[in-house]
């Protein structure tokens, strides 16, 4: 099968690739950055806001592809703030960009990849795919505008869309330094841990992200599914919890929630082990424990 992974050379996306490559498939990376490690696949440096190119591109290349899986996004909450232009050029109309493209070429189904924020503060908990949205940030408003229009191609074109709603990603060697992994580096460091408003959250293991994302591959359903491990647990106790495994001489400090930033998120993920057979298998304490 021939699948175009959009921003393949991410975190997230690296790791998708190389899996999708192991299983046989046909794999094209699509991304403004270049990979930083080989990978069986084939790499096409493009921009997604530039619509042109992307056509260009897709005409020379893209012919046949089935699957798109669009990852290629800007993912920082507190830039978006500082650069709403930006993240509603590249989330906003980049998303628009590719999901035409993948009508034009014929695509068979469509993979978003959105976020947890765009529930904003629960009404009630845990939350399933029903729940109200009320993005708080520049970067979940443009995140729920990804997820509208493949709603709109699905309902327009007939073209097959499915939105997964991510808990925060978890995992080794993450560039962007999500929340677990500067908590270790910075207690490896011998740094004190800041936590910003004691919130409860989420976390999910990059290793079950992916799992979900393949098992799209295999499935007839559409439409929005949460992702996560459907285990809580406040920042507070994960600072405490890094602390001990691996630097019990450091300090906690605690200061107030920052601009945008949500309180609680608690998901229901029963929908996606029904539907999808999406099985989390990671635990976040054991996972600390194993970067000691």
């Amino acid at each position: 099968m021939k699948i175009l992974v959009t921003g393949g050379s991410g975190f997230v996306g690296s790791r998708l690739v190389e899996s999708l490559s192991q299983l046989g498939h046909e794999i094209i990376n699509l991304d403004i950055e270049s990979p930083k490690n080989k990978t069986n696949s084939v790499f096409l440096q493009c921009d997604i806001t530039d619509y042109n190119q992307l056509k260009k591109v897709a005409e020379e290349n893209l012919a046949g592809t089935e699957i798109v899986y669009h990852l290629a996004g800007m993912s920082r909450e507190a830039d978006s703030m500082k650069m709403p232009d930006v993240y509603y050029k590249v989330n906003v109309n980049g998303t628009f960009n590719v999901l035409d493209i993948s009508r034009i070429i014929g695509v068979k189904k469509f993979i978003f990849a959105s976020t947890f924020l765009v529930y904003g503060n629960p009404e009630y908990s845990p939350l399933d795919e029903g729940h109200p949205t009320n993005p708080k940030t520049i970067y979940s408003s443009s995140k729920l505008c990804g997820e509208i229009m493949c709603r709109s191609f699905q309902e327009t074109y007939g073209m097959p869309t499915v939105c997964f709603r991510k808990s925060v990603i978890y995992g080794k060697d993450d560039p962007h330094k999500r929340i677990v992994t500067l908590f270790i580096e910075r207690a490896r460091d011998g740094k004190d841990l800041t936590v910003f408003g004691n919130k409860s959250l989420d976390f999910v293991y990059i290793g079950d992200v992916i799992s979900a994302y393949v098992s799209v591959l295999g499935s007839k359903e559409t439409g929005i599914f949460n992702i996560g491990s459907g285990e809580p647990i406040t920042l507070m106790e994960l600072a405490n919890v890094t602390r001990d495994k691996i630097n019990p001489r450091i300090n906690i400090i605690e200061e107030g929630l920052r601009q945008g930033e949500i309180t609680k998120f608690s998901p229901d993920i029963s929908k996606a082990r029904s539907l999808l057979g999406f099985n989390p298998k990671q635990d976040l304490k054991k996972f600390i424990e194993s970067c000691i």
